[in-house]
Order: structure tokens, then C-alpha cells, then sequence
């Protein structure tokens, strides 16, 4: 199906169905083929509002991608390689055993630092950098051999990694480098409530076990600004510009990340290895979940359902995003939920809504 609306008929269904179940209060997602998009929201964000097409929203990790770009773009540049160890940019990185830790293992997940994720919300950007420096490698760990998802700190370390190399600070890399170049400025770590509002946005936070106020930056009501960007799952925006991201990465400006580079961030750097974080097998490239491999094969946590191509490259958030681009089809999907309700309910979720997706699009075939 290309160039034709999709009825939404499934998808509507299965959000509903978690309506009901007292799953989430509403949805956003777009869908992408070329320069053709459409979107569909339904019920209202965290505050009562109604979720519109414009409805800024928080992405949580599926907005890693666009930091491990903007080291893709670093190392396109020359002023870093994916082979660099760690410590030769942030020195004080390299104790505790990390010090043979590089930039690919931290994209790839196998840097062995978990303990550096666990991040007090009112920490600034300085302190919390000190913290993911101390925690130290994990007992029996190999560094780009064990693999485990890194959340938070990792992702902390890449944009210091990348500001030092660079010498600028990663909110206008990421605008320059990443989002301008593909016409998507309107993905921003840095967003506050009021900037949205004065773009005509409105806001959205997240709802944590049938609860409003799951912590600071999260609810749309009661959320303090965050104390410091986050690199790792700090983007908002809308669906509609995620689509467009994805959309773009599958046909890139002439100039803009020549086409090696791209490749070489989809490329699984890690497959058929349990991840200890999630328990179950995962492909990753460059900062991307990759469905390499997953056919056939049990679902693969924050996966991207029964229909979804080989070539699919992507990342999900928290029990609540997905973004991906499938370059099989040439289709690119984005969608938010506002409602946590637990990792096992998600997952299910994620499966059911991902699915009805693709039969809406036309494109549920021979699985």
C-alpha cells in the first residue's frame, strides 16, 4: 500500500480495548510514506486535554537514536571514532575497570556500567555525569562481548563524549547535526511546557501505574522542569515529527550522512546474545533495536510485532513509545500511549498495537 490512507480500523480497536481496560488515557501515532503522512489520536493526555496531532509528547528511549546520530555525525566529521575508548574523552570516566569500555560498546549496550543509570531526577547534567563515572564495571563483565540495555547514564556519557569532542553543548549539536539537516526541529530534548505552549503545542506527560505524578518532567499536571537535558530519554515532540525522522533516515538529504554511515548503524553489532537487562535475545545496532533475526522467533521485548520486516531499525521508550522505519516498504510509524501499565501489559500491548498498524497499512503478510 503506497500513497493510500490507512482506515485505522484495527489500530482505533486495539487502543480502545486498552481504553477500556483502564490501560492508558490516549494515543497519538503517525505513519509515514514519503512525503505523505496521516495521524490518529484518540482520548486525551495526562492533564485531560485532548490529544491532538500537535500534542507534544515525552518520548523516553525511543529518542536514543537521535544521540547515537549525532555520534555517527562526530565520527563522519573525523573529530571522533566508534573504537575510541571512553576515558580519552572523559577522563575521569575510566576507573572502576572501564577504562578499555569504548564509544561502540556504549552504543551497542555492552559497556557493563549499569549501576550509572540510576539517576536523581534533581541532578544536573555535571552531577550526574560524576555519578555515572564512578559506578564501576560489573563483576565478570566483557566489554563489547556481555551484553545488558543501558537506560540513563550511558546515554549521559555519549553526550559528554560528544560536547568534548566537539566542543558545544548537546542540545545545539543535536539541532545543527541531527534534526535541521531532516526537517525536524520540532524534536527537542530540552522543550519546556512553555516553549510548547508558544508553538501552539500542547503537553503531555505520562501516566505510571493508573497514577498521575510518576515523577519529576513525567506528569503533564504536576512535573517540575528537569534539572538537566537528557541524552538518553529526554526527547519530546510529536508523533508526526518522529514519523518524519524515521521517514528521512530512510532517504537522507544528499550530503547528510552518506549512506555507509547509515548502514553501518543499522548493522547488528550484537546478535543472539542475551541481554541481562531484559532477559531475552535482542539484535542492536548503533543505538537502534533492530528486528534482524526476530522472525519466527519469540517476541522480542519492545519489538515491533508479527508483521514487521527483517530491515525494521527502531527504538521504543518506556512503556509507552515506538518509532521505527521498516525501508522493506518504505513506511515509517510513531506512536505514544499515555498510560504505564506495567511491563507485561505492555509488551502485549506493544505487539497488539504494532500489528494492527501494519494490517492497516495493508502490509500483514505471510506471518
Amino acid at each position: 500500500m503506497n500513497g493510500r490512507a490507512p482506515g485505522w480500523e484495527r489500530t482505533r480497536e486495539v487502543v480502545l480495548r486498552g481504553m477500556e481496560a483502564g490501560w492508558h488515557r490516549g494515543f497519538q501515532a503517525s505513519v509515514r510514506h514519503g512525503d505523505e503522512a496521516w495521524d490518529l489520536c484518540l482520548g486525551t493526555t495526562s492533564g485531560g486535554d485532548a490529544m491532538t496531532p500537535s500534542t507534544c509528547c515525552p518520548w523516553l528511549s525511543a529518542g536514543k537514536p537521535l544521540t547515537a546520530l549525532l555520534v555517527a555525525r562526530a565520527v563522519e566529521a573525523g573529530v571522533l571514532d566508534w573504537d575510541d575508548p571512553v576515558a580519552r574523552w572523559v577522563p575521569e570516566f575510566g576507573g572502576g575497570g572501564k577504562h578499555e569500555v569504548t564509544v561502540r560498546h556504549v552504543l551497542n549496550h555492552t559497556g557493563g556500567f549499569r549501576s550509572g543509570d540510576h539517576l536523581d531526577p534533581g541532578w544536573g547534567w555535571e552531577a550526574a555525569l560524576a555519578h555515572v563515572c564512578a559506578a564501576p564495571l560489573e563483576s565478570g563483565w566483557v566489554p563489547g562481548t556481555t551484553a545488558g540495555y543501558h537506560a540513563r547514564g550511558s546515554w549521559l556519557v555519549l553526550g559528554e563524549v560528544v560536547c568534548r569532542a566537539w566542543t558545544e553543548d548537546f542540545e545545539s549539536l543535536v539541532v545543527r547535526e541531527v534534526t535541521r539537516p531532516l526537517g525536524c526541529e520540532g524534536l527537542r530534548f530540552s522543550w519546556t511546557r512553555e516553549a510548547a505552549s508558544a508553538r501552539g503545542m500542547g503537553w503531555s506527560g505520562l501516566i505510571a501505574s493508573g497514577r498521575m505524578g510518576a515523577g519529576p518532567g513525567w506528569d503533564g499536571e504536576e512535573a517540575t522542569e528537569p534539572a538537566r537535558v537528557d541524552p538518553g530519554s529526554g526527547l519530546r515532540g510529536t508523533a508526526r515529527e518522529m514519523a518524519r525522522w524515521y521517514a528521512a533516515l530512510m532517504a537522507p538529504p544528499p550530503g547528510w550522512l552518506d549512506g555507509s554511515w547509515m548502514a553501518e548503524m543499522v548493522r547488528p553489532q550484537r546478535a543472539g546474545v542475551v541481554d541481562r537487562t531484559f532477559g531475552a535475545v535482542m539484535t542492536f545496532g548503533h543505538g537502534f533495536i533492530l528486528n534482524a533475526g526476530a522472525a519466527g522467533e519469540r517476541p522480542m521485548p519492545y519489538g515491533y510485532g508479527p508483521h514487521a520486516s527483517d530491515r525494521v531499525f527502531g527504538h521504543s521508550g518506556s512503556q509507552s513509545t515506538c518509532a521505527f522505519a521498516d525501508p522493506a516498504h518504505g513506511w515509517a510509524v510513531a506512536w505514544y500511549v499515555c498510560g504505564m501499565p506495567g511491563e507485561a501489559i505492555h509488551q502485549r500491548r506493544q505487539r497488539e498495537v504494532n500489528a494492527a498498524v501494519y494490517q492497516d497499512l495493508g502490509l500483514a503478510l505471510g506471518r
